[in-house]
């Protein structure tokens, strides 16, 4: 039965998440630059000013240099210039992940729509029974490109030397433009996470390649409303509540989330969350789950959704022209150039489950602000990815101890915690700028690399673990004194 038209507010959590077993071996050789930034207190022991050390690296057994970038991408009737500034501002997350430790990593890029039917019990305006079926789209969608040539999915490795490896004409960018312009045509009903699902089911049992088992994956929703998954075919009867509400747009809302007090009133709702017992959509937090057991690991995954805000969510009343019953409808969160978006409390919930989120932000001005930040959201993908493929750089101000001295004299602590928990001190290199050459274990503090050029120090960890190599699975942690930001 669908909800009432008065239900009290209820509590409701997801469960526990299993903790998936750690497949990561440890890292043998000599000498290993490695490092994933964090910017995170911990209570950690004093310096010697008295303070407490900071953590500004927590550095993973091994650094990644692939990444699948999976965009989930509306294609309903409101969405065309959304998806064109998509498209110019995808050059951001590209100009992010160059800083990645070795240069630009192996990347595969994938587009798929919300498009997923209304199944074949019931007929709906404007959708078809499958939609696009959960397939990777790469059509081609503009004069004169061609999209990749051997896979449903673009494939660019980049060499330091300047070679490319990829399956597809032109720059990168000019190949995502080509496949990302998704149209118009889609279902109103958008469903991006039942969508994600199917894929990786899809991936699980047939193997195309696009997701890797060693790689990150970086997952973008954008969309100008929120997830409407459905898992019950009756949730499009038009006689759904026992009157003609148009199979309206609202019972994506009225069923799919939950706010504090009664669920059936004009005006202003808080508290909303996603509807954790909902008869007719999915559990979001079981979404979450599928994609958590995708990867051995929470850092091999970053999820953004690029959306309407959710901090304000009105519900209005109107009537249908053949009626004089007062319907509810959902109101914009938001205005601008490219159009409204309505809040999308269940993709927000969905990308804060994970511990590398880019965010979820507003496609539009709120309030009267000048600008949109929600593409924004690019740029905070883009260094969330490269995070979690790991890098030498330290996050933070790293304070210089001695001002006097010639370079930067910092207050650091250095240690491995295994697996077990068990902390490993690593003493200081008595040779800093000789690392190879000093007693192992040991670390020192340099200037980092390229890929540290936008850290507000460009320090960079460096350790030499000797011949037994980092112990297995242990993260490497660093704690030192920091300016204010």
């Amino acid at each position: 039965m669908p909800r009432g038209q008065h239900q009290t507010e209820r509590e409701h959590g997801r469960r526990p998440r299993s903790a998936a077993p750690s497949l990561l071996a440890g890292v043998a050789g000599a000498i290993v630059a490695v490092g994933a930034a964090a910017s995170c207190i911990d209570d950690q022991p004093l310096g010697g000013s008295g303070e407490a050390r900071v953590i500004v690296a927590d550095v993973p057994p091994i650094i990644l240099h692939e990444v699948d970038l999976l965009f989930v991408v509306d294609n309903t009737d409101t969405m065309a210039a959304k998806q064109a500034d998509l498209i110019a501002s995808f050059a951001r997350l590209r100009r992010y992940l160059e800083y990645a430790d070795g240069g630009l990593p192996d990347l595969h890029v994938g587009i798929l729509s919300t498009d997923m039917g209304v199944g074949g019990e019931f007929a709906v305006g404007g959708c078809s029974t499958e939609g696009d079926a959960a397939t990777l789209q790469a059509t081609p969608r503009l004069a004169d490109c061609v999209g990749p040539t051997d896979a449903p999915f673009l494939r660019y490795a980049w060499d330091p030397d300047g070679s490319e490896a990829k399956n597809f004409e032109g720059t990168l960018e000019e190949a995502f433009a080509c496949i990302a312009a998704l149209g118009t045509g889609g279902c109103r009903f958008e469903q991006p996470l039942a969508a994600l699902g199917r894929l990786l089911e899809a991936e699980r049992t047939t193997a195309d390649g696009f997701l890797r088992d060693d790689a990150v994956l970086g997952l973008v929703f954008l969309s100008d409303e929120d997830d409407c998954s459905v898992k019950e075919g009756s949730f499009f009867d038009p006689a759904l509540y026992g009157f003609d509400d148009g199979v309206s747009k609202y019972r994506c809302f009225r069923e799919g989330v939950q706010c504090r007090g009664d669920d059936a009133f004009i005006g202003q709702r808080e508290e909303c969350e996603p509807e954790a017992g909902s008869v007719y959509l999915d559990d979001v937090y079981a979404r979450a789950e599928e994609l958590h057991q995708a990867k051995t690991e929470d850092r091999q995954i970053v999820v953004s959704a690029i959306t309407g805000s959710s901090e304000h969510i009105e519900v209005e009343g109107y009537t249908l022209p053949q009626g004089d019953d007062e319907l509810l409808s959902l109101a914009p969160s938001c205005e601008g150039p490219a159009g409204a978006a309505f809040p999308a409390v269940r993709l927000k919930a969905f990308a804060d489950d994970f511990t590398h989120s880019g965010g979820a932000g507003a496609l539009c001005p709120e309030d009267g602000a000048d600008d949109s930040d929600g593409l924004d959201i690019l740029t905070s993908t883009g260094k969330e990815l490269r995070d979690a493929l790991g890098h030498p750089c330290l996050a933070g101000r790293v304070r210089d101890v001695d001002p006097i001295t010639a370079g930067r004299q910092v207050d650091c602590e250095v240690w491995a915690e295994l697996p077990d928990g068990t902390r490993v001190d690593v003493p200081a290199c008595e040779h800093p700028y000789a690392v190879e050459t000093s007693t192992a274990p040991c670390y020192a503090i340099k200037a980092g690399p390229a890929a540290c050029i936008d850290f507000p120090t460009q320090l960079a960890l460096q350790t030499n673990w000797g011949a037994a190599g980092l112990p297995t699975g242990a993260q490497t942690k660093v704690a030192c004194l920091v300016d204010p930001a």
